[in-house]
């Protein structure tokens, strides 16, 4: 990895921060005026198999509640983000969630313009043609919801499951959590499963031709949750949603100025332009083989940490996730001590 790219990164990790802190300060002034609104909107329980289906509906004060409980989440998963920065930047949440960002933006325009050159638009369900507030919610809550009936959904779980087969016991808040997966065989299985359900899913309310682009998002999101976190991919989601909803007037929002909206175009240009060089980049690591991948710390691991059996004492073992071994001579599942 170049200097040149790792500081091209860097810097759109920086607008990353700035384009999500202003989601958020922008939110509470939303809130402020249009919070009440909410206890108008129930919340609909729904799963995806593999199209959204509708469960139950919860009343209106849940939701208030709910849109409060999102935001203080949001706020905490983008501080813990800025806070887990590791000293090895590139191994970072916020690297790869910058990387991600300018891909998908550019491969997402690319993909739209060429269904347009073919006469088949993509329907857009999400218009000004409805109040404010709804679409808000609706792009907001995405970041959150979907994750959860997604990545816990058809990740978590599966992979939970499948150790507690093998024999391997995990804390149980790693159903929801994930992170720090090596991307072995089951990884990889439930991650493109998960993809192809996640873009599925939205052919329901927009169309099959948006099926491909949100496949792609579908499997970005997958590898933050594998790699670090929930945290990850529900900001990773949300910035994606949010920032087109409540920095510009597109939909009505009624804190966008021109403004907000010059600063949201800047970013986007450069985004597009970074995204230009990240899927150059990948294309070369995957065509010349030296794509590696980066597994995430937050701290300095030295070389002499070397895995040992505590029952055979070898040093031949697999990584399952976090410091979690199996030893390939006698089988014994143990944790690193560093």
């Amino acid at each position: 990895m170049s200097r040149a790219y790792k500081y091209l990164v860097y810097f759109m990790g920086l607008l990353w921060i700035i384009m999500v802190l202003l989601d958020i300060l922008y939110s509470l002034k939303i809130y402020g005026m249009d919070l009440k609104k909410f206890m108008n909107l129930p919340f609909i329980v729904f799963v995806i198999i593999p199209t959204p289906v509708p469960l139950f509906e919860l009343p209106g004060i849940f939701t208030y509640y709910y849109m409060i409980f999102l935001l203080l989440l949001i706020t905490i998963f983008f501080i813990y983000a800025i806070m887990n920065l590791s000293i090895n930047r590139e191994n970072s949440a916020l690297f790869k969630i910058a990387e991600f960002f300018a891909l998908n933006l550019f491969l997402s325009i690319v993909y739209f313009e060429f269904i347009n050159s073919l006469g088949e638009p993509v329907h857009v369900p999400i218009t000004n043609s409805v109040p404010f507030y709804i679409n808000f919610y609706e792009l907001t809550n995405a970041g959150l919801y979907e994750e959860l009936i997604t990545r816990v959904l058809y990740i978590g779980i599966p992979l939970f499951l499948y150790y507690r087969y093998k024999g391997i016991k995990m804390p149980w808040y790693r159903i929801i959590w994930g992170g720090n997966y090596r991307l072995g065989k089951p990884e990889i299985t439930v991650w493109v499963i998960s993809s192809v359900i996640f873009g599925i899913a939205h052919s329901a309310a927009w169309d099959w031709s948006k099926t491909p682009q949100a496949m792609l998002g579908g499997f970005l999101l997958g590898y933050l949750y594998l790699r670090y976190g929930l945290f990850a991919d529900v900001l990773f989601h949300y910035s994606i949603d949010a920032s087109d909803a409540i920095l510009t007037t597109a939909l009505g929002s009624p804190v966008a100025n021109s403004s907000t909206q010059g600063i949201l175009g800047l970013e986007y240009l450069v985004f597009i332009i970074g995204g230009i060089v990240v899927t150059a980049n990948y294309i070369y690591l995957l065509v010349t083989g030296k794509y590696k991948e980066d597994r995430p710390h937050n701290k300095i691991i030295k070389v002499s940490q070397v895995p040992t059996c505590p029952n055979c004492h070898s040093t031949n073992a697999t990584l399952i996730y976090d410091d979690i071994y199996k030893c390939n001579n006698c089988n014994t599942v143990f944790r690193k001590i560093n």
